[in-house]
């Protein structure tokens, strides 16, 4: 068993600090934000990333092997009735997949849901989701 955390709690700091900020606290994986929701302030241009497998990989290698990589994180609502976000947010998560098949993860964690369970509400319900076996 592994432990990690999601590294949007250091989302307030830049990438390479937050790993080493992780590696210090001896853990063995992060899972880190992609996109959507928390964001994806440590990767920086998902689309790139995930477009080229040397740029992933690059990126990938900024992690120490004592807090790795464990799955790109992101919550969605692809299921959104705004066709425009929900296409926006299924894209980010077309991205995640590529991202995670280029540095060799087979699982993607988030969320995903749709705003509210009915048409007055103001706040989105979510889901777990966890996709695993991806290759």
């Amino acid at each position: 068993m592994k432990l990690g955390l999601m590294m949007a709690l250091f989302g307030n700091v830049p990438f390479e600090q937050a790993l080493d900020r992780a590696a210090a606290a001896k853990l063995d994986a992060v899972e880190i934000g992609v996109g959507n929701y928390p964001g994806g302030r440590h990767v920086g241009a998902l689309a790139e990333l995930a477009a080229s497998k040397t740029r992933a990989r690059d990126w990938a290698a900024k992690s120490p092997t004592a807090a790795s990589p464990s799955a790109p994180w992101l919550s969605r609502q692809s299921l959104h009735p705004d066709r425009a976000t929900a296409k926006a947010h299924h894209e980010v998560w077309r991205h995640a997949v590529k991202l995670a098949a280029h540095v060799g993860l087979d699982t993607i964690t988030g969320f995903s849901g749709c705003p509210g369970g009915s048409p007055d509400d103001k706040y989105p319900t979510g889901r777990l989701l966890l996709a695993h076996g991806l290759r």
